[in-house]
């Protein structure tokens, strides 16, 4: 049994993957001859997808080997229909492109910037238990001064701690998007009135 096909543009897809949605355009009908296209911009790509019909509705398509060259990012895409010279923009959006990891996994960091700062940030609080000054200045031969300074662990301490809150939104974010709970907790307190 294939898989639905969804009504809705993805937000993100893999590259390499099959991609496939429909669009119901009321005031434009295939039917009457209307044809729809996604424009994919981003700053290093530029790709077009024309849309076929599917009963009353246009389906969106991306083969697996045209999904494979468009390169990881994120696109601003725009939908216009046209005919006869027309042409109306019926929606606009970000959607993203995952890098393959099947392909190109081998030395590729694919942890988000989120998770990588995370780390940055919780190694320099682990190299700051061993050095204790936070700057200091080298003198050069010709006489110009270099001050380096450190951030306190008072700022690496709160950089961790936004950092940790976003990483727990991106982890909840793909636990929902693979159908599971999201792991928030919602705590009530309930009062009884004596």
């Amino acid at each position: 049994m294939a898989a639905e096909i969804p009504s809705i543009e993805p937000s993100a897809f893999i590259a390499g993957d099959t991609v496939k949605w429909t669009k119901s355009l009321s005031d434009y009908s295939p039917a009457d001859g209307w044809v729809l296209t996604y424009e994919f911009r981003s700053q290093t790509a530029r790709k077009t997808v024309t849309c076929t019909t599917s009963g009353p509705d246009f389906l969106a398509t991306i083969s697996a080997i045209n999904s494979a060259a468009y390169p990881p990012g994120e696109y601003f895409v725009f939908a216009r229909v046209a005919l006869s010279g027309e042409s109306f923009t019926v929606w606009e959006g970000r959607i993203t492109v995952k890098r393959n990891p099947a392909v190109d996994s081998s030395g590729v960091d694919l942890r988000s910037t989120a998770r990588k700062l995370l780390a940055a940030v919780e190694n320099a609080l682990m190299s700051k238990c061993t050095r204790e000054e936070e700057e200091y200045e080298i003198s050069t031969a010709g006489g110009t001064n270099r001050r380096i300074r450190f951030a306190s662990t008072g700022e690496l301490l709160i950089a961790r701690d936004k950092l940790r809150a976003e990483v727990r939104t991106e982890e909840a974010s793909e636990r929902i998007a693979q159908g599971r709970a999201s792991g928030n907790r919602v705590l009530m307190r309930f009062n009884r009135n004596t």
